[in-house]
């Protein structure tokens, strides 16, 4: 069990966590099927962890020539304080 405050993580923890992943693949799914349509040939991996590190290491466990990161509009403030994970991507 991983630790929160030197106790276990409590259960909502753990219910929204999965309630996350569930989400995710959903949507990666969707994603999936809308490109297939185009007859596009996708693979896909969800993960989790730090995504800037997560996307650097599926690129290169799959020999990846082109990674392709979507970018939210945020202002400078909170690009600052924040970071961006395409920015972490390239700057890596």
């Amino acid at each position: 069990a991983s630790l929160f405050l030197g106790q276990a993580k409590p259960p909502v923890v753990e219910h929204y966590r999965e309630l996350a992943r569930t989400r995710a693949a959903a949507a990666l799914d969707d994603c999936v099927a809308s490109l297939g349509a185009w007859g596009a040939r996708v693979k896909t991996r969800l993960e989790y962890g730090p995504a800037a590190l997560r996307v650097q290491e599926a690129a290169e466990a799959t020999g990846a020539d082109l990674v392709v990161v979507g970018v939210r509009r945020r202002g400078a403030l909170e690009r600052a304080a924040l970071g961006s994970v395409s920015t972490h991507i390239v700057l890596e």
